[in-house]
């Protein structure tokens, strides 16, 4: 099981591509006021940077795996837009059982790798930018 936070995004001047495991809803954290053109791949990796080290300084600062996991669903629950994050309490943005080939081959290689609790590096697919965590 994983739980992805996307942040979609598209080359400069171009707009997001259909993708309908899309968040319908648009995330309470997101910055862009509605109407701006979509974040650049730049953008998203920055903004997807930035989450990883906040989660990463948590497990530094002490805090154990699963608190770590309660605040990285937290942070899917406000920013990630992929419809996952619409499930409701804690499996909000909880894949589930996932299968090797069910993913582009990015995600795949980085959700196969990672141990329980354990996070990726930030992911690039067609969908956008991912950080993911397995959960079992």
């Amino acid at each position: 099981r994983v739980r992805p936070l996307l942040l979609r995004c598209a080359e400069a001047g171009k707009p997001l591509p259909n993708d309908a495991s899309a968040r319908r809803s648009r995330p309470p954290g997101r910055r862009r006021p509605e109407g701006a053109p979509p974040r650049t791949l730049v953008e998203a990796e920055s903004e997807a940077v930035g989450f990883l080290k906040a989660m990463l300084e948590l497990r530094e600062g002490g805090k154990d795996d699963n608190a770590i996991s309660t605040e990285f669903r937290k942070l899917c629950q406000q920013h990630s837009e992929c419809a996952s994050a619409e499930n409701a309490g804690q499996l909000c943005g909880d894949l589930g059982w996932i299968s090797r080939g069910q993913s582009e081959a990015a995600f795949d290689q980085a959700a196969f790798s990672l141990r329980k609790f354990e996070f990726s590096d930030v992911v690039a697919t067609s969908r956008g930018m991912h950080i993911i965590q397995r959960l079992a």
